[in-house]
């Protein structure tokens, strides 16, 4: 693909996206960056405005911000992946030259590439049980806590920002105040979440010093180190938040590391806070080709299910393959991709599906690193505590993707 002008001058141009003030690093993103997503964006959200009034009672469905929905653009991910997020990584690394001894952390992210998490943001089912948890955490912050004008939150394993972004936009929804702790001990990781949030007009800063004070500042920080040793250091300041929480990260962990984190995690919810984990299963595997989803997008009629059959599943050596959908979300975003097809608009709907494409690899992928699915980390948590957790959706063990919850009532 040829390069338009403008890129080309901001490219010569050498600027330098990182900046630093009395919080942290934060990232100045080119304004010819800034503008084409708003262009790509404000092309492609009719698609979604078209579809959304027919799934919006679902809860997954139920977005934060309708006005800005989570819904990108295939060229809005284009941007990110290719154009500012090489620029971001090359500077960082610069800054941590010789500087990085710690073995926790990491310049590369181990688990997957930055193009693969990133085009996750194109498949409303990758993250659609994220979405359910951070909108029962505004209702429950509301109601539990509506006294308490700033809400304090941990987050380990940031990944690409995609669930931090969520959260925080939940949390905020109401006019309360939000700072967010989120921590990751891969730089890519670091300055992938810090795009997407500052493209998102999150405040976010970067604290690239391990064990950093956390400071009291209005929006995310994201904190280079590895999360064990973060949460452990936390408890040891006696740092509280009213949530805790991480999404596909602890689970990666070893039994004796999970279980400590877990452990650790608990100890910095204050009381009646939340503890949150997310967490694919690594038994139930997502099997889907552009075959298969071409073949979706054309199905009649588009069944929508909730709970129990959601999927269809083939099972090969013990692992259940998930190799159709019928959720809310993946049927609304094939109604998204018929659209396309009907308004002539190829080009989007082949880059869409391209991404989607590179995210359903991944999915294959990724779930056969996890170490302690959500059910064990939920009988971790029941263990320590003597309390009970709750699944959603209640039957973990029959999903893709699920998470846990638990109420400190210590």
């Amino acid at each position: 693909m040829e390069k338009n002008t403008i890129e080309i001058e901001s490219e010569k141009s050498g600027q330098e996206i990182i900046k630093k003030d009395q919080f942290g690093y934060y990232l100045e993103i080119p304004h010819i960056y800034k503008k084409q997503t708003e262009m790509y964006q404000e092309k492609f959200l009719p698609y979604f405005y078209e579809q959304y009034p027919k799934f919006k009672t679902y809860e997954e469905c139920n977005f934060t911000n309708v006005d800005k929905p989570m819904i990108f653009s295939p060229d809005t991910v284009r941007i990110m992946t290719d154009k500012i997020l090489p620029l971001l990584i090359n500077e960082s690394e610069r800054m941590l030259k010789g500087s990085s001894e710690n073995e926790t952390r990491n310049l590369e992210w181990k688990e997957s590439s930055i193009t693969g998490i990133l085009n996750k943001l194109l498949t409303l089912e990758a993250y659609r049980r994220e979405r359910v948890m951070v909108s029962r955490a505004n209702t429950y912050i509301k109601n539990t806590f509506p006294n308490d004008k700033t809400i304090k939150v941990k987050e380990l394993c940031s990944g690409a920002g995609i669930t931090t972004a969520m959260m925080y936009e939940a949390l905020t929804a109401d006019g309360k105040k939000v700072q967010m702790h989120s921590v990751d001990n891969s730089v890519q990781s670091i300055m992938c979440a810090a795009v997407l949030l500052t493209l998102w007009e999150i405040p976010t800063r970067i604290e690239l010093n391990e064990y950093a004070h956390e400071k009291n500042f209005d929006g995310v920080t994201l904190h280079f180190e590895s999360a064990p040793e973060s949460i452990k250091n936390s408890k040891e300041m006696v740092t509280k938040y009213h949530i805790v929480f991480s999404d596909n990260g602890i689970n990666y962990f070893d039994k004796t590391v999970h279980d400590e984190t877990v452990n650790h995690m608990l100890s910095c919810v204050i009381p009646n806070g939340l503890f949150l984990d997310c967490s694919a299963n690594p038994k139930v595997v997502t099997s889907v080709n552009k075959i298969k989803m071409m073949k979706e997008i054309f199905r009649v009629p588009k069944e929508v299910v909730v709970g129990k059959g959601e999927y269809t599943y083939q099972e090969k050596n013990g692992i259940r393959y998930a190799v159709n959908f019928f959720t809310p979300s993946t049927i609304l975003q094939n109604e998204m991709l018929y659209a396309m097809i009907k308004k002539r608009d190829f080009s989007t709907f082949g880059k869409y599906l391209m991404g989607a494409g590179k995210t359903t690899a991944m999915a294959k992928e990724l779930p056969t690193k996890i170490q302690e699915d959500i059910i064990k980390t939920g009988e971790t948590v029941e263990r320590l505590t003597n309390g009970k957790v709750e699944y959603y959706p209640a039957n973990p063990e029959d999903s893709v993707i699920a998470y846990c919850s638990y109420v400190n009532s210590r």
